[in-house]
């Protein structure tokens, strides 16, 4: 949920004079590995799910989603259908952002 809100105080204070602009952000995001962590530990609780995809959906604005962070999506095609479930709503949200490269 925090994590989520900074991502949207980002977004705004890159636009005037902040030390969390989008770059600090998504530098962080990425030494830390949010999305893959959070894929990994979340995708069966949809409370959580949904600030996931604000996250994802940030770093699909901002172009800085990986690879590696989209197969972690991908590879929630488990055998909860729940997991599942939750990874094939996330990416049809997220479908509409997706560009080629």
């Amino acid at each position: 949920k925090e994590v989520s809100r900074l991502c949207n105080d980002a977004v705004y204070s890159s636009r005037g004079d902040s030390w969390l602009t989008d770059d600090v952000m998504g530098a962080w995001l990425a030494e830390k590995k949010v999305i893959v962590t959070a894929i990994s530990r979340m995708m069966d609780k949809e409370q959580y799910v949904s600030k996931l995809e604000d996250i994802v959906l940030y770093k699909v604005r901002q172009k800085t989603l990986t690879e590696e962070e989209l197969t972690a999506i991908w590879e929630t095609q488990t055998d909860q259908p729940l997991v599942v479930a939750n990874g094939q709503s996330m990416l049809s949200k997220l479908a509409w952002y997706f560009s080629p490269r």
